[in-house]
């Protein structure tokens, strides 16, 4: 009687991977994952995306580290327009006059 042989499980280091996820992204640019979305979002950090999903290729992770040592990316401006997303994302109150309008 044949036992079925598992493969042995290799476990691959995030440099090993094709694409990593946003935790060991943020690991290997020793950043949090905050700044992570930060970067991701304003100042140009390369991802893959799959649906919703983010991952990013650790050698386009190391690529953009070294531009980033030549021209570093600026964070205040990139806070600055996270604040204006929100401000425009920012639902204003509906009033009782334009619930008025909108009936007309």
């Amino acid at each position: 009687m044949r036992t079925a042989v598992s493969a042995p499980t290799v476990k691959l280091s995030a440099l090993d991977k094709v694409l990593v996820t946003k935790e060991e992204a943020a690991e290997m640019l020793c950043v949090s994952i905050r700044l992570l979305w930060l970067l991701t979002k304003f100042c140009d950090l390369p991802c893959v995306r799959i649906g919703a999903l983010k991952l990013y290729r650790p050698a386009a992770l190391d690529a953009w580290a070294a531009d980033a040592e030549k021209s570093p990316p600026d964070l205040e401006s990139a806070k600055q327009k996270q604040q204006q997303e929100k401000l425009r994302h920012k639902k204003q109150p509906v009033t009782a006059n334009q619930c008025d309008d909108e009936e007309d």
